[in-house]
């Protein structure tokens, strides 16, 4: 059994958008279950109100709504150990996306932890499982919604997911696929 990180606040995952006659609309990408922390705190503007998000379905993912204009929190880099790492490609499951592969989470109570892929949970849509366990146990509280992801030796990281719990098993964190997460929200990565 799956559970989400109880927590007063949670982690952004990447910033995204989407275009609506001719207005960009900008978003923080997040785990869906933080609607329940919302307006999300913010040290850039905020606070940021709620937008749209499911924990159901084929993703756990939802977007606090940042606004119409060019926002300074508009980015195309993660923390990656609390240094920010530039995106280089979108949900790369060629080389990251293989049982035993290594892939590393963080968030803004625990910083950055790596560990194995060990399965891919749910039922393929089109090909895609929709949820992934890493066996990595350093995700707690604060930590959902925000990104794992592949790192290549040049420093640049393919963001793979959004990460949503744990199992209580053995504390495996687990997180959504991108691809998914942006299909659900009808947004796209900004990078």
């Amino acid at each position: 059994m799956a559970t989400h990180y109880p927590s007063r606040y949670c982690s952004v995952n990447s910033t995204v958008y989407t275009i609506y006659m001719g207005i960009t609309f900008w978003y923080w990408l997040t785990a869906g279950h933080c609607n329940v922390v919302t307006p999300a705190q913010s040290a850039f503007d905020g606070p940021f109100n709620w937008a749209s998000g499911s924990a159901t379905g084929a993703s756990d993912s939802g977007l606090w709504y940042l606004g119409t204009y060019p926002v300074a929190a508009a980015s195309n880099l993660i923390a990656d150990g609390w240094s920010a790492k530039p995106i280089s490609t979108q949900s790369d499951r060629g080389n990251f996306d293989n049982l035993g592969d290594y892939v590393c989470a963080t968030g803004a109570t625990s910083g950055t932890g790596c560990g194995t892929l060990v399965w891919k949970w749910g039922t393929a849509i089109s090909g895609i499982y929709y949820t992934r366990e890493l066996d990595y146990t350093g995700t707690i509280g604060g930590d959902s919604g925000g990104p794992s992801f592949g790192r290549y030796s040049n420093g640049t990281v393919s963001l793979m997911g959004v990460v949503h719990g744990y199992l209580n098993s053995n504390m495996h964190a687990l997180y959504s696929d991108l691809g998914l997460s942006l299909i659900d929200r009808g947004v796209t990565l900004y990078r």
